[in-house]
C-alpha cells in the first residue's frame, strides 16, 4: 500500500475511485471547502470536476490517493488552510490559531476496503505528504468516534482515526466534532 500525490498520472484512477462521473458524495471532487457556499451550489458536477482537475493540472497540491499495484482505495483531500476559505466561516473547522497549516478536508474510502484501519493509514500518508511539502502541523476536524451517521457523514475523518495517525486533540468543536493536530517531528 502507498501514499501518492494526486498528479495528472493519477486522474484516471482517481475518478474511477470517485465513482466516475459521479464526483465523489454528491458530485463535490473535493471543491466543498474551496469554493463560497454560492459558487459551489451554482456550478454542477462536471464544472466542479474541472475545477479540481485544473488544479491538479497545474501543479497545486490538493491531496494524496491510497493504492496499491492495481487501482485506489481511498483518497485524502490536504492541502494549505489558505486553500480553503470556507473553512475560516465553519462554526466547527475554523483554524485553531494563528499557525499556517494544512488541513485534511475530506478522506474516502472505497467501500470494499472500509473498517481495515485504511483511513488512519490515508491520515498518516497525507500528513506525511504535508510535511514533505513544509508544512509545520496538519490540523484535522472529524467526527467523535462516537458519533453516530453514514458513511457519507465520515468525510472529514473519525477522531480515532486520526489519533491512531499521531494527532492529538486539541478541543471539542461541537457535539460530534473535534479539532486535532499533528505537528512534524
Amino acid at each position: 500500500m502507498t501514499n501518492v500525490a494526486l498528479t495528472s498520472a493519477e486522474w484516471a484512477d482517481f475518478v474511477e475511485l470517485m465513482g466516475g462521473e459521479q464526483g465523489g458524495c454528491g458530485g463535490c471532487w473535493c471543491t466543498w471547502w474551496s469554493l463560497s457556499r454560492a459558487s459551489w451550489t451554482q456550478h454542477s458536477k462536471a464544472q466542479r470536476k474541472n475545477l479540481l482537475h485544473d488544479s491538479v493540472i497545474n501543479g497545486r497540491s490538493v491531496g494524496v490517493l491510497m493504492r496499491d499495484a492495481h487501482e485506489a482505495e481511498g483518497w485524502c483531500a490536504v492541502a494549505p488552510m489558505a486553500d480553503y476559505p470556507t473553512l475560516l466561516r465553519s462554526p466547527v473547522a475554523y483554524p485553531i490559531d494563528d499557525m499556517p497549516t494544512w488541513v485534511i478536508s475530506c478522506l474516502f474510502i472505497k467501500a470494499p476496503y472500509r473498517r481495515q484501519g485504511k483511513m488512519s493509514q490515508l491520515i498518516q500518508g497525507a500528513s506525511e505528504y504535508a510535511f514533505a511539502q513544509g508544512a509545520a502541523a496538519v490540523d484535522g476536524f472529524p467526527q467523535t468516534s462516537d458519533a453516530e451517521g453514514k458513511h457519507v457523514d465520515r468525510f472529514v475523518g473519525v477522531e480515532g482515526s486520526f489519533i491512531r495517525a499521531g494527532f492529538r486533540r486539541i478541543e471539542v468543536r461541537g457535539p460530534h466534532r473535534v479539532a486535532v493536530r499533528k505537528e512534524r517531528a
